[in-house]
């Protein structure tokens, strides 16, 4: 969901305008660490008109995470939630997955080439390392996975380092969403 009206001037005034009263755009341009928000925590600063149109849509809280973006510009994805209680510490994981996905898909479209992964170094994967992944892909942590393929988180750790070199991704994250891209879900 994005909140723009329509402004007269230059497009820099309409960004430095819309970073005036949207406290997510504000965040955006002075940092790049995920912001996790509610309207409430807007009252009473710059951000309150946006805050309250938030709020009067049912919105209950999000998150909005920094994508790629060329100098000088941003870009992120914000996803909303209507659910009032706490999120468990794995959305932030879940988020970080949709994040790479996103900017994958967001450089090979504005490249004009289709998504791509390392495909041909999935195929140098071993049944436990594509096993590992799959575990990895649902935000299992190196010790979870241990207990759940019977190795120690040692072993597991190894091969992590290794799937990661084999797929050209230089994170867990990274790692999972080349695993979603893939279609390859249980």
């Amino acid at each position: 969901m994005a909140h723009h009206s329509a402004r007269k001037g230059s497009d820099d005034e309409t960004k430095i305008r819309s970073a005036e009263t949207d406290g997510r755009q504000s965040h955006l341009q002075r940092n790049e660490a995920p912001l996790f928000w509610q309207p409430g925590m807007w009252d009473g600063t710059p951000y309150q008109e946006y805050s309250e149109y938030v709020r009067h849509q049912g919105i209950a809280g999000g998150a909005t995470l920094p994508l790629f973006a060329s100098p000088g510009k941003f870009s992120a994805i914000t996803l909303l939630t209507i659910d009032k209680s706490l999120h468990p510490p794995d959305t932030a994981h879940a988020i970080s997955i949709l994040t790479n996905m996103a900017t994958a898909r967001m450089v090979a479209f504005t490249e004009g080439l289709p998504c791509q992964y390392n495909v041909h170094g999935f195929k140098h994967l071993s049944g436990l390392q594509v096993e590992i992944l799959s575990w990895i892909a649902k935000g299992k942590t190196n010790h979870e996975i241990a207990l759940i393929v019977g190795r120690t988180e040692r072993a597991i750790a190894y091969h992590v380092s290794e799937i990661l070199a084999k797929i050209s991704v230089t994170s867990r994250a990274q790692a999972a969403a080349f695993y979603a891209a893939l279609g390859l879900r249980e």
